[in-house]
């Protein structure tokens, strides 16, 4: 094998220190791009590779995606995504051979992509279980207080709703940076799977 088939493993977008929370510092990390995977298989073989290394339980989520891509799991925290992997054949020159003889190679670029499901459900739940608890604590407020007369949802609704609009956004920053290190620890099981390595 080739000097160029060598996985090269990624820093760690972060260290993991004792009573500290492995991502709380995963929001201040520039992700960047995701690697490509070249390979000297065809897709077909590709296909057939992964497949097998799904059913030995080493890529998790993994589907296929027609004759030329694919996708796997890619775990966040909270919210989950997608990974993605398209490729595309390349002929390059064969490192043995005769004249005009070529090596047919395929790479594999990868994206992630956000399954809102979750993300639905939780809007969904906070928005129906907001105006319940406004009806509730004014019901209790105005039978044990004979004196309180305002509109309850005043200052309810601010309490309760207003954090999300920094809470969200933390939590789905804290989700991206979480995807993308599994994306990359995928990515590394995928070109172990198919002899291939990582490229830019």
């Amino acid at each position: 094998m080739s000097a160029d088939k060598t996985i090269l493993s990624p820093s760690p977008p972060t260290s993991e220190l004792p009573g500290q929370e492995p991502t709380s510092a995963l929001t201040h990390v520039d992700i960047g791009p995701l690697p490509n995977v070249r390979s000297p298989l065809s897709q077909r073989e590709i296909l057939t590779r992964l497949d097998t290394a799904s059913r030995r339980g080493t890529l998790p989520g993994y589907a296929g995606a027609g004759t030329s891509a694919f996708v796997l799991a890619a775990f966040g925290e909270p919210f989950d995504r997608t990974l993605a992997g398209t490729m595309k054949n390349i002929n390059a020159p064969a490192e043995t051979g005769g004249p005009g003889q070529a090596d047919a190679r395929t790479v594999v670029s990868f994206d992630t992509r956000m399954r809102w499901k979750l993300p639905a459900l939780f809007a969904f739940i906070i928005a129906i279980s907001v105006w319940p608890g406004v009806w509730l604590t004014h019901s209790m407020l105005v039978t044990y207080f004979s004196w309180y007369k305002i509109e309850t949802w005043w200052w309810y609704l601010p309490l309760t709703v207003g954090p999300l609009f920094w809470m969200l956004p933390k939590m789905m920053r804290k989700s991206r940076v979480a995807s993308h290190a599994s994306a990359l620890g995928q990515i590394q099981k995928v070109a172990a799977a198919i002899d291939g390595s990582l490229i830019p």
